[in-house]
């Protein structure tokens, strides 16, 4: 079964001060009627602009939303991913390792849009790994960017 999403799908890359990246695609029976990208300067912005959305039905985030007690608090995706994707396995690390921004900020907004939007579909994402496979996907998917 193919599903035909109509709404709006927000995704954060949580970073530093001024470094906060977030993508908006505007989809309509599974076309897609915009897409943009901007670099914000904090993650309240961030919030406020998920929180005006009002067809959004989906947020994808770089951040913990799970988390792992094994060593190094390496997580079994986390795994996973650099094993199948080796060619940016280390954009890829431990939570152990991460900084602030991603494991914080990401939450804020994950939660801020969780109280405000219970049936919200909420997913962990890592938009570098992504990126680097829409790009060697590109010739065959034909992504056009507005």
């Amino acid at each position: 079964m193919i599903m035909r999403i109509t709404g709006t799908i927000i995704g954060y890359d949580p970073g530093g001060n001024k470094h906060h990246g977030l993508t908006k695609l505007v989809l309509d029976n599974g076309s897609i009627q915009e897409w943009t990208t901007e670099t914000l300067d904090n993650a309240e912005q961030v919030i406020k602009i998920a929180q005006e959305q009002r067809s959004l039905v989906a947020v994808g985030v770089d951040t913990l939303t799970c988390w792992s007690t094994g060593k190094s608090g390496w997580r079994p995706a986390d795994r996973w991913l650099r094993q199948k994707y080796r060619e940016v396995q280390n954009s890829i690390v431990t939570p152990n390792f991460l900084c602030g921004s991603m494991s914080l900020n990401g939450m804020a907004l994950l939660v801020s849009l969780r109280n405000q939007r219970p049936e919200l579909f909420i997913t962990e994402t890592h938009p570098k790994v992504l990126l680097w496979f829409l790009e060697r996907e590109n010739t065959t998917m034909k992504i056009k960017k507005t």
